[in-house]
């Protein structure tokens, strides 16, 4: 007995018959032959590759799988689909094409002799080490054929740096208080963490808790994990200016930074005064007046300054109609409000701020008291140094009027002072 194998080219099609003839001779007899054929089935021949892209990949970002299939074999392959099964660590966001199930099977049907496809897949990656993908590929007449990618995954730090001053604006000479508060709010370590502090020319370090660890500006933070924060507290005197810009820096081994400033308004000593005028200053009569009062607020400079509220206190028996207009201030008060004599103009955060120069607000009273009253106004910058008033009073006031007259050689000179429509001489004398 002769056992030999033989193997069909992928080139002969399907259906194709093969004959093969055995033939045995010898000196003696004549030759002996035999023959078989074989009919040619051709199978589906399914290919399967699968790539990643980026890799390494990024905690939080996203992840794009390619997979390509192919059916090199010499005859149609049926109910082809292709599953996908992801990683633990990845959430799926979408593809092209869409699957038929769920959001890992794809339903290809028929695959001819020489198909191919792609399917792009977007997942999101969650964490992990070391991402593993498994695709398979099956068919109707062949075993299932698989392809993997594995992708690294690398987990960085990312910083929240935020800062604060108080009080806000600040009187030159006094101190200012910077609060800075630090967190990781990434998936990875950072190590090597420094925290650098960018004075403005204009202030002078004073302290800060914990203290710095080189010079008065540099915090040496070391090892800070994921959700690990902290707090510096910085006093500085204030020496002058007019806006203080302080900037904070936080940096890393990873190469993950961040920074972030935080503006002041100084305001310097008598920089802000205020008066008052009262239009008409002088009444002859008890029946109801009406009276426009002007607030003036004056800024020496050198900077803006904020502006939270105006006030002002009606004497007795005077009622605030309406507000008429409001100058020098960036915008017009969000409120008035109106309690008993007392009457405030309210400004919401973030508050307008008046140039150096002239602001005035101008606004209507009524009153049937006749005159000898006087009243007050103050303004609160910015809420932190409280209300500037000093000598602001605006009186109303009876008119007085000089009299001079002639008869028989004599000149009659008199002060008269109109109260309630009547004269009061105050004084007199003849020459």
């Amino acid at each position: 007995v002769i056992v030999f194998t033989a193997t069909v080219p992928i080139t002969v099609s399907g259906g194709t018959i093969l004959t093969n003839l055995s033939a045995m001779g010898s000196p003696q007899t004549l030759p002996v032959t035999a023959s078989v054929t074989t009919t040619v089935v051709s199978l589906p021949v399914l290919n399967l590759t699968k790539s990643d892209s980026p890799d390494p990949v990024l905690v939080g970002n996203n992840l794009v799988y390619t997979i390509t299939y192919r059916n090199t074999g010499g005859s149609s392959a049926t109910g082809v689909v292709i599953t996908e099964t992801y990683d633990s660590n990845l959430s799926f966001v979408s593809a092209n094409p869409p699957p038929s199930v769920g959001n890992n099977v794809w339903n290809i049907g028929t695959l001819a002799a020489g198909g191919s496809g792609t399917i792009v897949v977007t997942v999101r990656v969650n964490g992990g080490a070391t991402l593993n993908n498994v695709v398979t590929i099956g068919c109707d007449q062949t075993l299932p054929v698989s392809a993997s990618a594995t992708t690294i995954v690398i987990a960085l730090p990312a910083f929240n740096l935020t800062k604060s001053d108080n009080p806000d604006p600040v009187l030159v000479g006094d101190n200012l208080v910077y609060n800075i508060a630090y967190r990781n709010t990434g998936l990875g370590n950072a190590t090597g963490v420094v925290i650098t502090e960018t004075y403005d020319s204009n202030v002078s370090f004073v302290s800060a808790s914990p203290p710095p660890s080189v010079g008065n500006n540099v915090w040496n933070i070391g090892a800070l994990g994921p959700g690990g924060s902290g707090t510096i507290v910085v006093t500085v005197t204030v020496n002058g200016g007019a806006t203080l810009f302080n900037q904070a820096q936080i940096g890393c081994d990873q190469g993950v930074s961040g920074s972030v400033g935080e503006p002041t308004t100084v305001v310097a000593p008598n920089q802000v005064s205020i008066g008052k005028t009262v239009s008409p200053s002088t009444v002859d009569t008890t029946g109801l007046v009406t009276f426009t009062y002007t607030i003036v607020i004056t800024n020496a400079g050198p900077g803006s300054v904020p502006v939270q509220q105006i006030t002002d206190t009606l004497p007795p028996g005077f009622t605030y109609i309406t507000t008429t207009g409001v100058s020098g201030i960036t915008r017009a008060p969000d409120s008035v409000i109106t309690s008993s004599q007392n009457i405030a103009w309210i400004y919401n955060s973030p508050y307008p701020s008046i140039s150096p120069g002239v602001a005035t607000l101008t606004f209507i009273a009524t009153s049937s008291n006749g005159a000898g009253y006087c009243n007050s106004a103050g303004v609160t910058i910015g809420g932190a140094l409280g209300i500037i008033a000093g000598n602001n009073l605006a009186c109303i006031a009876w008119p007085v009027y000089e009299i001079e007259t002639h008869i028989a050689g004599l000149t009659i000179r008199a002060r008269v002072r109109m109260e309630n429509g009547r004269p009061v001489i105050l004084l007199w004398e003849i020459r």
